[in-house]
């Protein structure tokens, strides 16, 4: 079907600008925007790859910044409320879904496509196969990416049918956790397949336990979206419980040797408090806390179990309930 014109209505969205170019492409662009100096490298780098005249785009903006024209096909449309990366993404794909769009791309500001000829060779894959395309992923300091490692929200391209067929990304993690629930998703239904022409570059941090200890104020939040990821995920995948238990166990145990109290709140999907974090925790812990950490396994597991009976089950976005979402 053809872009449309008219703005879909939103109840976390407000104030859109359409500076879109007519005649619409087939292809969208969707990106959320926190950081006015990562969209203006963003534009510069889809215009020096030529990608910039050869979809439209769609911005969504963190509450209190200006929209900014860069002379793109775009719409410009802001957070009515604070919704978070999980929030965002989701707005994102259901608006270019509902705008009409044949193919919905969603790239992250500071992911780097290596060139315009890998655009296009997703472009074409996703059309041939039907199915969301997505190339390797590698940070600036590997001189390669690894072997099957993806990250949907970098530059993924999908084709309306994928979000007929497995819906759109969660909004309830607030912060992380809603690409590897979607692209777990999407590899449960078979709506994905790796692009090899090329790769994306991005940078990645705080994925082990020593960074997040270092950082608890910005990585434990994303530790808990991730685990409430899980928790989605158990309506089709059923191994979900075992990586929440195995994550449960895991982060607790560190909890203990270390007193964090921070930590132990997160894993409980709890909020923490300033007061609960404490310098310096990725030091080695004393021995008695290693030896406390480890009798209490048994205890854990039974907190772990306790935290998944509490929680919720929330509704999985489609393209027949999008409009009817409850954000957290």
């Amino acid at each position: 079907m053809p872009a449309i014109s008219e703005i879909p209505k939103s109840r976390v969205l407000e104030k859109p600008s359409d500076m879109r170019k007519k005649p619409y492409r087939k292809i969208i662009i969707f990106s959320p925007v926190g950081d006015m100096s990562q969209l203006d490298g963003f534009a510069k780098h889809v215009k020096e790859l030529g990608i910039g005249k050869k979809a439209d785009f769609l911005f969504i903006y963190r509450q209190g910044l200006a929209y900014k024209d860069y002379g793109l096909s775009a719409i410009h449309i802001a957070e009515k409320m604070p919704i978070g990366t999980s929030g965002c993404f989701f707005s994102g794909q259901a608006m270019s879904y509902q705008l009409g769009y044949e193919i919905v791309v969603v790239a992250d500001l500071d992911a780097f496509l290596d060139s315009g000829k890998s655009f296009d060779g997703m472009i074409s894959q996703a059309t041939e196969t039907s199915k969301g395309a997505v190339p390797l992923s590698r940070s600036p300091r590997e001189q390669k990416p690894a072997n099957g490692y993806f990250v949907v929200n970098q530059w993924g391209v999908f084709p309306r049918s994928v979000f007929e067929k497995a819906g759109f990304e969660i909004p309830y993690t607030r912060r992380g956790g809603e690409d590897w629930e979607f692209s777990n998703r999407l590899k449960h239904y078979g709506q994905v397949k790796i692009y090899r022409g090329g790769f994306v570059t991005h940078e990645k941090v705080g994925m082990g336990i020593a960074e997040k200890l270092k950082n608890p104020k910005k990585y434990y939040p994303y530790l808990k979206g991730l685990m409430l990821a899980f928790s989605v995920a158990w309506q089709y995948d059923i191994l979900s419980y075992l990586r929440f238990l195995a994550w449960f166990g895991y982060y607790n145990t560190f909890a203990i040797m270390h007193g964090d109290a921070a930590l132990a709140k997160t894993v409980r999907l709890q909020d923490f408090s300033e007061k609960d974090m404490r310098e310096n925790k990725s030091g080695s812990p004393p021995i008695k806390n290693v030896l406390a950490a480890a009798a209490m396994i048994p205890f854990t597991m039974i907190e772990a179990l306790m935290t998944i009976r509490r929680i919720k089950r929330v509704e999985i976005p489609s393209t027949a309930n999008a409009g009817k979402i409850v954000f957290p």
